[in-house]
């Protein structure tokens, strides 16, 4: 935005417009930061499952344990907790500045 020789921006131009993009920037970040933490904590509990199967055919246990379902249950809490930390303005800042 270009201001007249005769009008100097001060700090508080435009801040309620920057607050609202950053708020925005920031929500985004945070769902998209979530959706990670919880995809990655569900392909780790995946895997542990399927390797704990193995071991049990291999063993020739019959059994299925349902504390398989415990890492699933894990990743899905560890997203729902991400979801609810805030991302700082100045951090969504930072990151924008960067790019």
């Amino acid at each position: 935005m270009q201001m007249a020789p005769s009008r100097r921006a001060t700090v508080g131009d435009g801040a309620p417009e920057l607050r609202a993009s950053l708020l925005t920037w920031a929500s985004m970040i945070r769902r998209r930061r979530a959706l990670v933490i919880a995809r990655r904590h569900l392909t780790a509990a995946l895997a542990l499952a399927i390797v704990a199967e193995l071991l049990l055919i291999v063993l020739g246990d019959d059994r299925h344990g349902l504390w398989l379902l415990a890492p699933l249950a894990l990743g899905l809490f560890d997203g729902t907790v991400a979801v609810r930390r805030p991302v700082r303005l100045e951090r969504v800042a930072h990151m924008l500045d960067r790019c």
